[in-house]
């Protein structure tokens, strides 16, 4: 066994990319997650304003306020589009299970799914890496893609925590 500082330990040049390559994607990740609380920040600031003159001329000016009110749906819409993870459907089915000290959540739905320059072919987008890696975390497992029936389909099982001692 080396002692400490005795010894140089060379990393082969393919672990050494690997890393590069892993800390450059999280920081893309984090660029994005930055963006992204950045345009909702600014949308929901948008929101409380409107809908505050809204309220303050609601009485006396109602054409202004109605003129508030339509800035309020068309900002959330505007904000809530460019959330949604391009299912082309307004269902889905959700269904949350505890047995055998897991805990199971599956959600379905038969929406065409994003385009695969979106996604990519094993369902690899931004928020599915993201939910890969919480259930990693907690030591559970995680699947996404396709359903057998058309539509898509988000597993995830977790464990359960024991009681506290």
């Amino acid at each position: 066994m080396p002692e400490c500082g005795a010894r140089r330990v060379r990393f082969p040049a393919e672990l050494v990319r690997a890393q590069a390559t892993a800390q450059t994607v999280l920081a893309e990740r984090l660029r994005i997650a930055r963006e992204l609380h950045d345009v909702v920040a600014h949308s929901i600031g948008i929101i409380a304003i409107q809908a505050g003159a809204g309220r303050r001329v609601f009485d006396a000016r109602p054409a202004e306020a109605r003129d508030a009110l339509a800035a309020i749906e068309a900002t959330s819409r505007e904000t809530l589009s460019g959330l949604r993870r391009h299912a082309g459907t307004d269902r889905c089915l959700v269904s949350v299970r505890r047995a055998d000290g897991q805990l199971s959540i599956e959600v379905t739905d038969r929406g065409r799914g994003a385009p695969a320059s979106k996604v990519g072919a094993a369902g690899t987008g931004y928020g599915i890496t993201g939910m890969r890696e919480r259930a990693a975390l907690l030591g559970g497992d995680f699947s996404a893609g396709p359903g057998p029936a058309g539509g898509f389909r988000v597993a995830a099982r977790l464990p359960v925590p024991g009681p506290a001692r």
